[in-house]
């Protein structure tokens, strides 16, 4: 993680802040992987596309009781990514939060 912050203060790619939200989201620091994806997203609005980080913002979100927040950004990842339904992580947190049907 040390590694991962590092690389994202030297060369400010929001890119490298999603493994760092996966990481965050493992270690049970739901508020700081939340924080760090909307951040990643605040610099590059593209990245609510991708699986990696932004699932476990999802979850991470959802673990925090914040729902309707885990709602809204599994909508905005359905809108980004035309291929979201083959995210299986995706359409299942999308169910459980009853998202989709």
């Amino acid at each position: 993680m040390r590694y991962q912050s590092k690389a994202y203060e030297l060369t400010h790619s929001a890119l490298l802040l999603l493994p760092l939200v996966s990481a965050l989201h493992q270690l049970d620091q739901h508020e700081d992987a939340v924080a760090t994806a909307y951040l990643a997203i605040k610099e590059d609005p593209k990245l609510v596309s991708r699986s990696a980080g932004i699932d476990e913002a999802i979850y991470s979100l959802a673990s925090l009781g914040r729902f309707d927040e885990a709602k809204r950004l599994i909508r905005q990842r359905m809108v980004a990514d035309p291929n979201w339904n083959r995210d299986t992580t995706l359409v299942q947190a999308a169910k459980r939060l009853k998202v989709i049907d």
